[in-house]
């Protein structure tokens, strides 16, 4: 038993933390710093072996002693190196096991039936349960907090200027006839294989063409939809830039090979629709694995109009990953395991650090940014920057190897998992660092 308290309400507890516009939103201002390599060593653990994996999970990586920092206060890519600057600026990343916000949920893995907490991942029911508590509960909350935004999200949804005027409080209007709805583009046969895309008012195209930004959800491999993410395209469409939301099959629909081929079928088709627009690929937490296994596992030929790819709050290393779900309590709930394929070889497989570390191919990526939080508990900053080392290194390398045309990584501090993607809708130093790397007029 979990104590006083019920197994739903622990159950509960768990879908809260596990999507992100769940969770608590704040702005909060400071300044963000780039690292050119890993500050500390990947987290490990030595809890029991969750799904019954068939090898010891074990992190050995060693922290770098040379890290290149630069701070950027008022230009975010500025590289003017501080010599104030200390360490103690930024925490270390997140211990998963010291946040007692996850209590609750390793409460739950150590009482809950190990079947039972599988087989809610396994069968769909958390999906249903999470994806319906947003349609219910969480988006309508997050909408609510910034005014103006219902008025958007209504106009982004193609609902008519004048419904939206009697809908929405004269008090939070604005402008209604700022945005246009989308165009629904079905890419593959499944009901979740379709982007929605938003076109730039011809008043604020400076350039022809404009800039496709193509940005692909997190979830933790089993949640999301285009909708929840709607209000991303006003940004963007203020730029000039044309923005389409990916949808994907979600797990146990499929696994995330099946996703990466998703995400590369939907930039195949954008790519056949708009053949002289340069494409901008941005994802937010587990959607970043899966756009850059895309982007590593396709042609370049497939790819050649991704100019540049922008990661928010990424995980691109899956036995890491693991390892930080096993402190946090979640590793028989996720979708972790099973949808990478159950060993450690095969998460290897699936995961973009290691890819880059081991090959012996020569490919040449876009320009690959990413961003993340200093306060990331769902996500440490440490998978970022170890992504961007293992490119940097093979860049540096005169071996034949994973080539960039640039590489950056932002840790931006006293921000969050879910803040880099509520940042880049709602305003904030996210947003402001994503649209100068993304550069729409250029």
């Amino acid at each position: 038993m979990l104590g006083k308290a019920p197994r739903f309400v622990a159950l509960a507890g768990v879908l809260w933390s596990r999507f992100p516009t769940c969770q608590a939103w704040s702005g909060r201002s400071g300044a963000h710093y780039v690292l050119r390599h890993d500050m500390y060593p990947s987290p490990s653990s030595t809890r029991r072996c969750p799904w019954r994996i068939r090898s010891t999970a074990t992190a050995t990586d060693e922290a770098c002693a040379d890290i290149d920092v630069r701070v950027c206060d008022a230009a975010p890519t500025s590289n003017i190196l501080d010599p104030t600057f200390s360490f103690d600026q930024i925490p270390p990343p997140a211990d998963p096991a010291a946040n007692p916000d996850d209590d609750g949920f390793r409460n739950f893995r150590d009482n809950a039936p190990v079947w039972f907490q599988n087989a809610i991942c396994n069968l769909g029911v958390l999906r249903f349960l999470v994806d319906s508590l947003t349609y219910i509960s969480a988006g309508p909350a997050v909408l609510k907090q910034h005014p103006g935004s219902w008025e958007t999200f209504l106009q982004l949804s193609g609902v008519p200027s004048f419904l939206v005027s009697l809908l929405v409080d004269s008090t939070d209007a604005t402008d209604v006839t700022k945005f246009g709805g989308y165009e629904a583009i079905r890419y593959g046969s499944h009901a979740k294989q379709v982007m929605h895309v938003w076109e730039p008012q011809a008043a604020d195209t400076h350039q022809q063409p404009p800039k496709t930004m193509v940005f692909v959800h997190g979830g933790a491999w089993f949640s999301g939809f285009p909708a929840m993410y709607r209000l991303l395209a006003k940004p963007g469409l203020e730029r000039g830039c044309r923005v389409a939301i990916v949808g994907y099959r979600t797990y146990p629909d499929t696994d995330v090979d099946g996703q990466a081929d998703d995400v590369a079928a939907s930039l195949q088709a954008i790519q056949s629709k708009y053949p002289s627009s340069p494409i901008v690929l941005m994802a937010h937490s587990t959607g970043c694995q899966v756009s850059s296994l895309a982007l590593l596992n396709q042609p370049h030929q497939s790819r050649a109009n991704v100019k540049s790819f922008i990661g928010l709050s990424g995980l691109y290393h899956v036995e890491d990953h693991q390892l930080f779900e096993v402190g946090r309590g979640l590793d028989q709930i996720s979708p972790l395991i099973p949808a990478n394929h159950y060993t450690i070889d095969n998460w290897n497989r699936r995961s973009p650090t290691c890819i880059v570390q081991t090959s012996h191919s020569d490919m040449t990526l876009p320009a690959m940014y990413f961003v993340h939080g200093a306060e990331d508990m769902v996500v440490p900053y440490s998978a970022s920057n170890k992504f961007a080392q293992a490119l940097l290194q093979h860049n540096e390398s005169s071996d034949v190897g994973v080539r960039c045309k640039d590489i950056q990584c932002h840790v931006l501090k006293d921000v969050g998992h879910t803040e880099t993607v509520m940042e880049c809708m709602f305003g904030g130093k996210t947003q402001d660092v994503v649209f100068d790397l993304i550069n729409p007029y250029s």
